[in-house]
């Protein structure tokens, strides 16, 4: 104060060269006002109320400090103003303002100004904008705490923070203190305050490339625990002024990782366990399970009374049963091992779906669904595919669609979604009307084993498995397999799947030609197999086909007998005691010159795997045939060992080629009992008489249960007509015979329905025995 003073001689000279001055002052960034003990503002410089964002005040008006400052802080502005013209004593604050644009902080200056009685004549303040620079010290602060709190939330972790002259800067993270460490010890210091010997050489090798640009990963051993380390250089261009170094600690994903690695070992050994017990498994149930299919098939030839043919139905629809159990897991387990193989071959689609309806069509019509397959026109051209395993999903597909369906139909429809000259994406839809499928249950319906429920299964039964296999086998294949399904509306399973396109002509299967079975006559064969049954069977059928056979109970019998004699065909199991059928084809192969002449050898087995079919074929085998296999099956395989590609099936009897098969019209088809009876007309007409005696009584009492509402002897009576209608082939018949029996045993019998189906057949016996009695007249 005393300095103004003396330097412009009283508090007017020092108002009046301010005013002359203000040009000067209006550069300095400051705001600065002259204000008196009033509390207003006599003079001051542009900026002063542009920092307020205020406008500079009309001539002739006053302005006062009030009319500047905000009212939430005026208060405290005004009494340090009075405070400085009391005291007489310069001031220094900080402000923060809330304004309109947001906080503003201001640093205010007061210098008091004497007049000549030593009192306070003005003040002097000088006001700075000091926002931005609270605001990046702040920022500053806040940004080291969060980026601190952030580090210190990471698990396993701690951070060194490097400047240019390799001093850690920052040093923070949970396992700090885990490692028990003090950060404050170790922030401005060298990374030997915590490293040694060849840890430290390592550090400082890994931190002097870093500085160089490169980002450096490593491993090390630090402390008994295991860490990753990785420098990162925090600037894209040299000289690099910071390096940030973050350590891991894995010790834990080492003990994992070694785990796992024992565990998948573990689980290796136990898929190939699991393969060979399914393989073993196969063997023994395929073994036993083939005379009784084979035996079954025998059977059927002779001739069976009612209860016979009932038996005999059982036993074969359980076998087929069991066989596609087997079949199923075992296909499951060469998913599961990698031993699918998928053929490429040229084959039709409606070939196929031809295939499947004739397979499936009975299914169908027992439970009166209508099962119709379309293919799109642009579909008739070959395609380049493993026609064997398409149809194995669509049977399946179709299977189930019948099993779960209990009225309605079984839609099968196919077309092409996109098209370009090398291929084509294939769309192939299985839809339904039956009970549908849960939201909720129809991704779970593609797990292994799985069925919707107890009910579900002990209604329908199965493996569980075949939605699992159709799914995979399809995926393989670079395609999907999905459902849409409603409960109560059914369910359609959609396949969309590519294939290559060709002009090459599908193969033909044997069953298509017109070369006589007679071919077979004059041909040798040998079968070789130590079980007794299968002996029994083989010798039964190859009786039957008019040609010369022997049997061999082991591989040294076999030896022996091929010693001696030539062989067209040789029928050898696989596994025998003593000498195995692969070692017997290895020293059978050894006997004969390359290019000779040599017999065909055809191997017997209950082994499906992969691996073991290569090895068949490896040890001198010329093709396979899987145990349970079914007569028409063997003769197609001993046929095309033999150079027929085009054949038909065998004749089983002399006597039988004659037979003229009689058919009246849908009524009934006298072909198959004729072959039973090798055409003898007493045999036909005792048949004939016993059946329209036997339903002409079904009918009677038939009728009476209907009236009397005798639900469960109605079944009884329906059941036993009919494996009698089966013989006759009164399809008519059947389904509506079968349809009482099951629907009056379900659960909730459709009382209704089967009255219906019951005056249908007591109308349908009426014609059948008339047409019969008239046919043998």
């Amino acid at each position: 104060m005393d300095y103004i003073q003396k330097q412009f001689g009283g508090p007017d000279k020092f108002l009046e060269q301010f005013g002359k001055s203000k040009k000067l002052y209006n550069i300095m960034p400051e705001g600065i006002a002259v204000i008196d003990s009033n509390l207003e503002v006599l003079d001051h410089t542009d900026h002063y109320h542009k920092l307020f964002g205020k406008s500079s005040p009309k001539p002739g008006n006053n302005l006062f400090i009030k009319d500047l400052y905000p009212e939430n802080s005026l208060e405290t502005v005004l009494s340090d103003t009075k405070n400085c013209l009391q005291s007489k004593d310069c001031m220094n604050s900080v402000y923060e303002f809330k304004t309109e644009k947001g906080k503003l902080t201001i640093e205010r200056t007061l210098i008091p100004v004497s007049d000549e009685d030593g009192g306070v004549a003005y003040v002097v303040e000088t006001v700075r904008d000091i926002t931005h620079q609270m605001f990046s010290q702040d920022f500053i602060l806040q940004s080291e705490y969060l980026y601190r709190k952030m580090i210190d939330s990471i698990p396993n972790v701690f951070i060194l923070l490097l400047n240019e002259k390799t001093f850690i800067e920052i040093a923070e993270g949970p396992e700090l203190r885990l490692l028990k460490i003090d950060r404050k010890q170790v922030e401005g210091s060298d990374p030997s305050v915590l490293f040694e010997g060849e840890q430290l050489k390592s550090i400082n090798t890994i931190i002097e490339l870093s500085f160089r640009g490169s980002t450096i990963t490593n491993e090390m051993e630090y402390k008994g625990n295991t860490y990753y380390v990785q420098a990162v250089p925090l600037s894209k261009k040299e000289p690099v002024q910071n390096v940030m170094l973050v350590f891991e600690n894995i010790t834990q994903d080492k003990i994992n990782e070694d785990v796992l690695k024992k565990a998948k070992l573990s689980a290796e050994k136990a898929n190939m366990a699991k393969s060979e017990f399914l393989a073993n498994m196969s063997h023994e149930i395929r073994t036993p399970l083939s005379s009784v299919v084979g035996f079954g098939d025998q059977l059927a030839k002779t001739r069976l009374d009612n209860k016979q043919q009932s038996y005999l139905d059982a036993i074969q629809l359980s076998s087929k049963h069991l066989l596609s159990i087997v079949n199923e897991t075992l296909t499951l387990s060469q998913v599961e091992s990698g031993e699918i193989q998928f053929e490429l071959k040229p084959f039709k689609l409606n070939d196929i779906f031809n295939e499947v309806d004739n397979i499936m069509r009975i299914k169908a019509e027992k439970k009166q669904l209508n099962l119709s397959f379309y293919s799109s026109t642009r579909l008739n051209k070959p395609l380049l595919g493993d026609e064997g395993q398409l149809r194995q999903v669509i049977i399946n597909l179709v299977n189930n669609a019948i099993k779960f369906t209990e009225k309605g139909k079984v839609q099968v429809l196919a077309d092409i979604l996109e098209e370009s000259d090398e291929g084509c994406l294939v769309r192939i839809d299985v839809a339904d009307t039956g009970i549908g499928i849960p939201a909720n249950k129809q991704k779970a319906i593609f797990e292994e084993y799985y069925q919707d429920d107890t009910g579900i299964t002990k209604k329908y039964s199965g493996s569980g498995l075949g939605l699992t296999i159709s799914k995979t086998l399809v995926e393989l294949q670079d395609g999907t397999l999905s459902v849409e399904s409603e409960v109560g509306y059914g369910s359609t399973f959609s396949i969309i799947i590519p294939f290559k396109k060709t002009d090459a002509i599908p193969e033909q299967t044997p069953s298509d030609g017109m070369i006589e079975a007679e071919k077979l006559r004059g041909k040798k064969i040998l079968l070789v197999d130590d079980d007794d049954m299968v002996r029994l069977l083989g010798e039964s059928i190859l009786e039957e086909w008019k040609v010369e056979f022997e049997m061999a109970v082991d591989g040294w019998d076999a030896l022996d007998k091929l010693e001696d004699d030539f062989y067209d065909v040789i029928l050898l199991d696989i596994h025998m005691p003593g000498i195995s059928g692969m070692e017997v084809a290895k020293r059978l192969r050894a006997r004969y010159q390359p290019g000779g002449r040599q017999p065909h050898i055809l191997a017997l087995t209950a082994n499906v795997l992969k691996r073991d079919l290569e090895h068949f074929m490896e040890a001198g085998m010329d093709d396979y045939l899987t145990k349970p296999f079914r007569e028409e099956e063997l003769f197609k395989k001993i046929i095309r060992l033999l150079g027929y590609s085009r054949v038909l099936p065998p004749k089983k009897d002399e006597e039988k080629e004659n037979i003229k098969v009689e058919k009246n019209g849908a009524l009934f088809d006298l072909g198959e009992l004729k072959q039973f009876g090798k055409g003898k007309k007493e045999f036909m007409e005792k048949m004939v008489n016993t059946f329209c005696k036997n339903s002409s009584s079904a009918r009677s009492m038939m009728s009476y249960y209907l009236e009397k509402e005798r639900w469960d002897e109605l079944a009884g009576v329906a059941h036993k007509l009919l494996p009698s209608s089966k013989h006759l082939k009164v399809n008519s018949l059947i389904p509506k015979l079968d349809y009482i029996e099951t629907n009056l045993k379900s659960d909730k019998p459709d009382y209704d329905l089967v009255k219906a189906k019951t005056l249908d057949v007591i109308e349908i016996i009426t014609k059948v025995n008339k047409a019969l009695k008239e046919h043998i007249a």
